[in-house]
């Protein structure tokens, strides 16, 4: 074995050819979305969360963009003659919908009834003009006072008017509350609109947050999503709206009267489209397999079906990766057909990655291809898949193409919008307004792991940032699949600190294999390690490569903040090098002590890389956030606040906090932390403090080299120095069972929620995958059982029965 395994264990290993399920325990505290706030299942809280994380504007498009970039194509001379039909039949008078005052005294349902009943006058009429085979397969409703039924969780809003399909793909038969009925199912809504009397600044916000919160929650739990459409009325000011994870558009203002014309073509087109142009995958089914409703995935030429989810907390992030992994079998049997599984279960993960990038898989095979040619390091081809997790298939999701639909196309921004791009300088910009929330500064990519973001300390509410429009957070996108293999679980889901330690120091020639073929891997985190074991000892693999990135590529410092929130390094959190000596900076105006604090330093004219430092730092943030988040199951949960200010100074993200930096480069600030530890954890603190001013010292001689950010600095032995710094301080980790510092909530208040610790959602109609994946919490399970919680890993990684339908 190489020189980053760890000795044997006085902790009992796992078995190691089966995970356990998917258990929630320490170090994780609660759960935070991508911009800092807890999450919270309450609709509005939703709707504040998706806006926070999408900036303060998102981009307006002209009407023709629009329909030409994200509508099916509607004849001008259907629609001349439509326009017609509707006049003659007293639809659309001109310029006046039927039955419809603008100036009208009735509340707003009744206000726009008489328009709803229009718009599917729109629908059937210009399936009559079509003619031959041609049917009206969706109508519109108009429903406020009724909130969807839907199979995740936050779902008690209430569109004012939407689009669902005539034939429901609902599966599984109606839930026990006889007043629901198959128009409420949010599977078959593919528009939403919300509607207001008034014009002001307060009528437009509430709308806008409405329906993107509304889209949002449509896109993050249905898997058999691509995009969505919305429109916003504010008397008679529409605006039509478009959901995709690359983009979002908002139409310019229409008005209901004079663009009359340009309501019916959007309506026509809706009423025209496949279900692919509606936003529907027809890659994914969802299926009805022993009382729950699962969903059967298209991957490697082969149909997979979901038996757990592993984690679905990315989706929710409108814009992004929206990665989605789950446990999976392979169908056997024929559609139409009882289900049949395999016995071999495996991950899939659906994701959309920008469209220029290569695939987990691409970047896998270039590594082991490459291996030794970067750095000459000797290692041993046979043993890279000791290390990393074997990829069985990936694919580029194909789709009928929007220009030919007798083609198949990948599933991309380009083919879902038409070939149209939003220019760089992109001029006009539809304004976000929102409540004060919970935020800060964004200050790293967080779409990238496999499984969900870690969570820490609780930032200090603020108000809302209000920035210009970002455009550098629409880029354009593909739809992937990967399927690999299963192995082990999450190293966040460990309770022992002495297996996470082992863990870390097992995965380090995994990085070794990296950066011997000129890779680095660029998020690190407890997410990305999966843990199990062989022959008696701690085994971990290294998964999650989308970001990984060529040491030698000249352009990856244009994006350098990826990461996963509290394991980031640094050094990438700023976006800068933080350790150059003050002799190699230029004297500021006044003197050094007009000179900011070293974190905010920066070297004239030195772009910022990555390097493999910051992939180790990552590991030794691990560790850290461990000892910091835990303390031994055997005390009681008392006197802890000095800690939980400790944690939250170090692991405040997204605001950048400064404590963070010095416990990394000050051997005093380490100091007075590491006293506060218990007594138990004190000496493995010691040796992470070690390691520590290992980093730092090894920043600082690197940085000191003329240059050395245009240079590829070799890194030949520190992935072995640092491994032994690691596995010196196994003989004085704590090796019993540890519980959370954290409580429920800080308040103390058990949380109302509903979800799992995962983010995963449980449907209102009863159990399903997402429900299947809670489990008892292993930390509570094994208090006084006398067993160490490295022989309860054992258990919890042996075989486990799984229902056949």
């Amino acid at each position: 074995m190489s020189s980053g395994a760890p000795a044997p264990s006085r902790t009992p290993p796992p078995t190691s050819d089966q995970p356990a399920p998917h258990t929630k325990t320490t170090p994780r505290a609660f759960r935070l979305n991508s911009h800092g706030s807890v999450q919270n299942p309450k609709v509005e809280a939703f709707r504040d969360d998706t806006i926070a994380d999408m900036g303060e504007a998102v981009p307006q498009i002209s009407w023709k963009q629009f329909k030409e970039a994200c509508l099916p194509r509607v004849d001008e001379q259907h629609l001349d003659q439509l326009c017609s039909k509707l006049d003659a039949d007293g639809t659309l008078k001109g310029k006046q919908w039927k039955g419809f005052d603008s100036r009208s005294n009735k509340d707003e349902e009744r206000h726009y009834l008489p328009l709803v009943a229009c718009f599917n006058t729109v629908l059937k009429e210009s399936v009559v003009l079509r003619g031959g085979e041609a049917k009206q397969d969706i109508e519109l409703k108009s429903r406020p006072n009724h909130a969807l039924f839907s199979e995740a969780s936050n779902a008690s809003y209430k569109p004012d008017i939407l689009a669902k399909l005539s034939n429901t793909r609902y599966v599984g038969g109606l839930s026990q509350d006889s007043t629901r009925t198959a128009e409420d199912h949010e599977c078959d809504i593919f528009f939403m609109g919300e509607l207001k009397k008034n014009i002001t600044e307060d009528d437009i916000e509430e709308n806008a947050r409405k329906i993107i919160g509304n889209a949002n929650h449509v896109l993050s739990h249905d898997p058999t999503r691509r995009f969505f459409f919305g429109m916003t009325i504010e008397n008679t000011t529409v605006r039509f709206w478009f959901f995709s994870r690359s983009h979002i558009f908002v139409s310019s203002d229409l008005n209901l009267e004079t663009n009359a014309k340009d309501i019916v073509y959007f309506l026509a087109a809706l009423g025209k489209a496949s279900d692919e142009e509606r936003g529907f995958d027809p890659s994914v089914r969802r299926v009805w397999y022993n009382g729950h409703i699962q969903y059967q995935y298209a991957v490697g030429g082969k149909t997979y079906q979901t038996t757990r989810a592993v984690s679905l907390a990315k989706a929710w992030t409108m814009l992004g990766r929206a990665s989605r992994v789950w446990e999976v079998a392979e169908v056997l049997s024929s559609q139409g057909k009882p289900i049949v599984l395999g016995n071999r279960v495996y991950y899939l993960k659906d994701e959309w990655l920008p469209e220029d990038s290569p695939t987990e898989k691409e970047i896998l095979d270039d590594i082991f291809c490459k291996i030794n040619q970067y750095r000459d390091l000797k290692l041993n081809p046979d043993d890279f898949y000791n290390y990393f997790v074997r990829i069985e298939a990936c694919d580029r999701v194909q789709i009928r193409s929007t220009d030919d639909p007798a083609t198949l196309a990948w599933d991309c921004t380009a083919n879902f919008l038409r070939k149209w791009k939003l220019p760089d300088n992109h001029p006009h910009a539809f304004p976000l307004s929102r409540k004060t929330v919970v935020t800060g500064k964004v200050t790293g990519s967080y779409s990238g792991s496999m499984v969900e973001k870690p969570v820490g300390a609780l930032p200090v509410p603020g108000p809302a940032s209000r920035t210009r429009l970002q455009l550098k957070i629409y880029e354009p996108r593909v739809h992937c699949r990967t399927l690999s293999e299963r192995f082990g679980m999450a190293l966040y889901d460990i309770d022992n600190h002495k297996t996470i330690l082992e863990a870390i120091v097992y995965v380090f020639p995994a990085l070794e294999f990296m950066y011997s073929s000129g890779y680095i891997h660029r998020d690190i985190s407890a997410g990305n390690l999966l843990v199990s074991s062989a022959h008696g000892n701690v085994v971990c693999k290294l998964i999650d490569l989308e970001y990984a990135k060529r040491i030698d590529d000249p352009n990856y410092h244009k994006e350098v903040k990826t990461g996963t929130p509290h394991f980031i390094a640094s050094e990438v959190e700023e976006g800068q090098y933080l350790f150059i000596p003050e002799n190699l900076m230029p004297r500021p105006p006044g003197g050094y002590r007009s000179m900011p604090t070293v974190a905010k330093r920066e070297s004239p004219h030195a772009f910022f890389r990555h390097n493999c430092l910051h992939d180790i730092e990552s590991l030794f943030w691990i560790f850290v956030y461990v000892l910091f988040s835990t303390f031994p199951t055997e005390r009681p949960i008392n006197s802890l606040d000095t800690r939980r200010i400790i944690f939250q100074q170090l692991f405040p993200h997204p605001n950048y906090g400064p404590q963070r930096f010095r416990f990394l480069s000050k051997d005093v600030t380490r100091s007075d932390y590491i006293k506060e530890l218990p007594s138990e954890f004190r000496k493995a603190g010691e040796g992470l403090a070690d390691v520590a001013g290992a980093l730092a010292y090894r920043y600082t001689a690197m940085e000191a080299v003329p240059g050395f950010h245009k240079s590829n600095l070799y890194f030949d032995e520190d992935h072995k120095l640092f491994a032994e710094y690691f596995r010196a301080i196994l003989p004085d980790v704590y090796d019993k069972s540890v519980q959370s510092l954290w409580p429920s909530t800080l308040a103390g208040e058990k949380r109302k929620r509903e979800t799992d610790d995962d983010s995963s959602t449980v449907p209102r109609h009863g159990p399903s995958t997402q429900q299947d994946a809670v489990q008892p919490n292993m930390t509570a399970s094994g208090s006084g059982s006398g067993q160490t919680a490295g022989s309860r890993f054992v258990d919890k990684m042996k075989p486990k029965a799984r229902k056949t339908g």
